[in-house]
């Protein structure tokens, strides 16, 4: 008996499984899979065998097989052989059983291949038998022609303004069935394919690149490759605000969702002697977008404020120094986690000081302003830390100093103006946090964090510095109820 036996090694299947695709991931027939297949046999499972992994044990295994038929194949292969990787369906893998007779589509290296909708093994049926003998060229056929990408539609050079809709086709001749697949370094583009076409609904600068078109069929395959030029669009620009004039900035299309991938820039400049006065009637970012408020006054000129997502907006503010031009900056991701409307902002000039975050309002927010200092959590959603000094807490006073509590959190922790930041074990932090659940019940309360401030970051230097200052006289604030 001659066996091969392929081992993937070092391979770390985490605890929870889940096999998590993309919608548009293809599911394809018996016939595509036969001609993206190099090798491809009918044969019987013998037996299993588990990988030696203490991760995967049971999870993922190769199977042994006696072959029956072979379909295509670019090499002679032995009659028994083994080879992997087949698993749970949680691991997008196949799963097949001792003493039945599958269809295998297997890789040159002896792995089981999967491709679109992870099936790497079907049933043998008259149906799939028929089905398979149709991806490939055999005496069946009288005339079987290698596919040929068609070069009078097909456009080597696409141009198209950014925002816009980019479209490019890939027409072919030759033998059906074809299977076409676009691809970028690489890369399958299951998001961007519609039949033999390639889109992009909303084309933004990052879309600028090469792609490539391959189309496979019984006979063969041909690959014709597309350079797409996305051009971009000029957003933001130079505003000068009069004496007793308002002036209003927008983001890119408002209200409609503003443009990915782009960052905009408005330097707005008051007359001499004046300053400026901000309203944000409008803020609503994607979640990871953030809008960046600048003094020009500052000697570092670093952002004076940065927000990001929707759940904190600027508000009213007035910029720091007369004669002196702000600037805003909005920077767009890549990645349309939502659609979001962006902003609209009034701005008038005015004799008036210089505004500072309510603190009050910031202090009344949450049911525990505590000074802490943090440590391990084995948790992904939640952080350890130990109270230090605790500057507002409501009733029932549930912690006091030296405690050390649990908080919950979404997938980032937050700053004050709604932005990612980094919570490091042993370091020291001002947290929000509110309390969660029946405060009148018998089970301890659980906390969910607000918001956090770190004294060592220059931007909440002035917070830090405030907080220090009210200890003595804090504010009278409602108890809130838990969350």
């Amino acid at each position: 008996m001659f066996l091969i036996s392929v081992l993937v090694a070092g391979l770390f299947l985490p605890v929870a499984y889940t096999c998590s695709l993309p919608p548009e991931t293809p599911s394809y027939s018996p016939i595509e899979r036969t001609i993206l297949a190099p090798i491809v046999f009918q044969a019987k499972v013998l037996n299993t065998t588990t990988y030696l992994d203490r991760h995967a044990t049971g999870q993922v295994f190769d199977a042994c097989v006696r072959i029956e038929k072979i379909f295509k194949a670019p090499f002679e292969i032995p009659p028994e052989l083994c080879f992997g990787s087949f698993g749970i369906q949680e691991l997008c893998l196949t799963y097949v059983f001792e003493g039945s007779d599958y269809i295998f589509f297997v890789n040159e290296d002896f792995t089981a291949r999967y491709d679109g909708f992870p099936q790497s093994a079907i049933y043998v049926t008259d149906d799939n038998l028929s089905a398979v003998e149709r991806g490939y060229c055999s005496d069946q056929y009288d005339e079987c022609e290698p596919p040929k990408i068609d070069v009078e539609t097909f456009e080597p050079m696409t141009r198209v303004q950014e925002g816009r809709k980019v479209v490019v086709k890939c027409q072919v001749l030759g033998t059906l069935p074809f299977v076409t697949i676009w691809s970028r370094g690489g890369n399958h583009l299951i998001e961007k394919q519609r039949g033999n076409m390639f889109e992009i609904i909303s084309a933004t600068i990052y879309d600028t690149g090469r792609y490539s078109c391959t189309v496979k069929n019984p006979a063969g395959e041909d690959t014709k490759d597309a350079y797409v030029q996305i051009l971009s669009s000029a957003c933001g620009g130079f505003v000068a605000v009069h004496e007793n004039e308002t002036v209003t900035i927008q983001s890119s299309d408002f209200p409609w969702p503003y443009q990915r991938a782009k960052s905009c820039s408005w330097r707005v400049c008051p007359p001499h002697g004046m300053k400026l006065e901000f309203n944000f009637t409008t803020f609503d970012l994607r979640t990871f977008d953030k809008l960046e408020i600048i003094n020009e006054c500052d000697r570092q000129q670093f952002p004076w404020r940065t927000y990001c997502g929707s759940k904190v907006s600027p508000g009213s503010f007035v910029s720091h120094c007369n004669s002196t031009c702000m600037q805003i900056v909005l920077n767009s991701g890549i990645p349309p986690n939502r659609v979001a409307s962006g902003f609209q902002v009034n701005i008038r000039t005015t004799d008036r000081d210089e505004t500072e975050d309510n603190l009050d309002e910031m202090m009344c927010g949450s049911n525990l302003v505590a000074r802490v200092i943090s440590s391990q959590s084995l948790f992904i959603l939640e952080v350890n830390v130990k109270i230090l000094e605790i500057l507002r807490q409501d009733e029932p006073m549930v912690v006091s100093p030296d405690e050390e509590i649990s908080i919950k959190h979404d997938f980032t922790i937050r700053d004050m103006y709604g932005c990612p930041m980094e919570f490091k074990p042993g370091s020291e932090y001002i947290i929000f946090a509110s309390y969660e659940g029946n405060i009148n019940s018998v089970d301890p309360i659980s906390f969910v964090m607000d918001f956090a401030v770190d004294p060592n970051d220059e931007t909440s230097a002035n917070i830090v510095q405030r907080l220090k200052a009210i200890k003595e006289e804090l504010p009278q604030c409602e108890p809130l109820p838990a969350k």
